[in-house]
Order: C-alpha cells, then structure tokens, then sequence
C-alpha cells in the first residue's frame, strides 16, 4: 500500500467513527483490503416506530413496529416512566426510554388539588407546598403521578451551631441535613418531628456521616442541639 492509499484510509476510518457516534443506535461493519487499500463500511441505524400506546398509573407503554431487525428493545417494547421530585420539590422526572417517546421534561403538566378538585395544568413546576400531580402525555395517551410538598422549618434558638435542610420536600423523599457546628463544638441530638402531633422521625446516618430522614406527609420541624467537644450531654 502506498503512503497516499494508507492516509486515505486513516482519513476514511476517521470520517466513519465520527458518522458513527453520531448515529444513533448505529450498527457499522468494517471489511478492510489492505492489498488495493480499499474501505468498504456498513453503517445501519435503527430508529423505533412507536404504537399500540398505552398508559396505566405513571408508566407508557408502547411497540416498536420497525420491521428492519435491528430493535433492541425488549420484545419491541418501550416504557416512558414519570416519578414524583425527590426531597426539595423541584421538577418530576422522566425515565425509561424517554427519548424514543420524543418528549422531555418541558412537556409535563402540572395540576394542584384543591379539595377534590384539580386546578387547571400548567407547565410551571410547583415551589410551594400542597398536593400537586405531574403528567406527561405521548401517542395520545397520559401517564401521571401525584405527590404532595410539605414545608420543613428548622427550629430557632439553636446555639453553637446550624441545621439546613430544604424549606419543601415531597412526601415519602430523603430530606438530606446539613449539620455545621460551630469551632469546637459537635453535634449533640438531632430530632426532626412532625409539627402537627409531635412524633419524632427517625434519622439515618450514611458512611460518610450524612444524616437524613424521610419526609412524612404532614409538615416538620428539625430540633437540634450542639456540645462542646468532648463533653457529655446535658442529663435531664
């Protein structure tokens, strides 16, 4: 091969990975002749044909109906998920195989209840507390998911240190805290409780020292006080 015929080759094997990158779902086959320094390059791309949609709870579904062979999808079927935000509110989020249904998170709608009513759906992702549901709708059929937000206060008066928390969460989210102590002082308890009865929640503390609870469907306030190193709790 000469040194021309192999720098035309470099360069084809150059413009091929490039086109399949950016093909999606790109199947490419190679069959090089090093003798006549030819490139021969195969490159299939598999888009889904989504129909038979259908929805039930927060999940749609649909078949793939692309005849060429090349779906990988399981039994040719596809599944768009929506799922309630995690702690701090925020938007609700998308899952499966979003992008085969050609939506994103800038079509779900969201509704608040009031009573036993729903309010009218709009594309503004709720900020406040209430009970709100989210749907996303493809192929003429939609699938939603209700939540609720509550508030989160973090009590006042608290000495020798600080408790952040989300001012919202939604129901059954991990509520992560962030605890800073004051120089020399330590955490001493930690005591998030449901502001209506009282109950206390349980928190977890994960490997690296991090503490959270699960928000309850009802509004909570985190009680917190700090030692001086190395000094035993108050007794009471």
């Amino acid at each position: 091969m000469t040194t021309r015929q192999t720098r035309l080759v470099s360069l084809l094997f150059l413009l091929m990975l490039i086109f399949a990158v950016t093909a999606e779902a790109a199947t490419t086959t190679i069959t090089q002749n090093n003798t006549s320094g030819t490139l021969r390059m195969t490159l299939r791309g598999h888009a889904h044909e989504l129909s038979n949609f259908s929805a039930y709870g927060a999940t749609i579904t649909a078949t793939c109906a692309n005849s060429d062979g090349l779906c990988k999808l399981p039994d040719k079927k596809a599944a768009l998920i929506i799922l309630a935000p995690a702690a701090g509110g925020g938007a609700a989020v998308l899952s499966g195989d979003v992008r085969s249904f050609g939506v994103s998170s800038a079509d779900i709608k969201y509704a608040q209840r009031t009573g036993s009513d729903w309010g009218t759906e709009t594309s503004t992702v709720p900020s406040a507390k209430g009970f709100f549901k989210a749907s996303i709708t493809a192929g003429g059929v939609t699938a939603s998911v209700t939540y609720g937000i509550n508030a989160i206060t973090v009590a006042s008066g608290i000495e020798h240190g600080s408790i952040t928390a989300p001012y919202v969460a939604a129901v059954n989210a991990v509520v992560p805290l962030t605890i800073t102590p004051d120089n020399g002082y330590e955490l001493d308890t930690l005591t998030p409780t449901k502001k209506a009865g009282g109950a206390t929640i349980q928190t977890t503390t994960d490997a690296n020292g991090n503490q959270s609870f699960v928000m309850p469907d009802e509004e909570v306030i985190v009680i917190a006080t700090f030692k001086l190193k190395g000094t035993q709790s108050p007794s009471t």
